[in-house]
């Protein structure tokens, strides 16, 4: 089975990420507008765990912690590794700070998360723990980041700016 898997991000074309389940780790980029594929690479981690539009990239986090800066042609501009034990688990474009945002797991650390930040030549700015949870959604400016458990922390930063659960 086939899925988009992302279709956020500041895009003048409306253009979505496709990760084709079908084909094992292929995924790509596909113009909706005119009905073709502009780019398909293999992933070189067994999986995508997420992806996100910049102004003229696209960011994938592959598991075993390799992340990949794409241009809209399929070329790799920059790649990044997670520290040991860790994977990407979301990412977004942060557009005031004209920077990558994305959530860290540690697998291996329990319940740790951080909240990285990742310039435009994939240089990393920051690395804040944040409160553990679930889940996380960057909004669609990528300047905030809700938990599952209704606090939201503002990026980069991961201060917690209020919780749903306090009203």
């Amino acid at each position: 089975m086939s899925s988009i898997e992302q279709l956020r991000g500041t895009l003048d074309r409306p253009q979505a990420f496709w990760l084709d389940q079908r084909r094992g780790r292929d995924y790509g980029l596909y113009d909706l507008e005119a009905h073709a594929r502009l780019w398909r690479v293999e992933a070189e981690a067994f999986a995508v765990i997420d992806a996100a539009f910049g102004i003229s990239e696209v960011l994938v986090s592959e598991a075993e912690g390799r992340i990949v800066c794409l241009s809209l042609d399929g070329e790799c501009v920059w790649s990044w590794r997670t520290p040991d034990g860790a994977n990407l688990v979301h990412a977004s474009w942060v557009e005031t700070l004209q920077a990558w945002a994305g959530v860290l797991l540690f697998f291996e650390e329990g319940p740790r998360r951080c909240l990285v930040l990742l310039d435009r030549q994939g240089e990393l700015v920051s690395q804040v723990d944040i409160p553990s949870a679930l889940g996380y959604a960057f909004t669609a400016s990528g300047s905030l980041l809700v938990s599952v458990r209704g606090q939201v922390l503002s990026v980069p930063d991961g201060e917690v700016i209020w919780t749903f659960a306090d009203e």
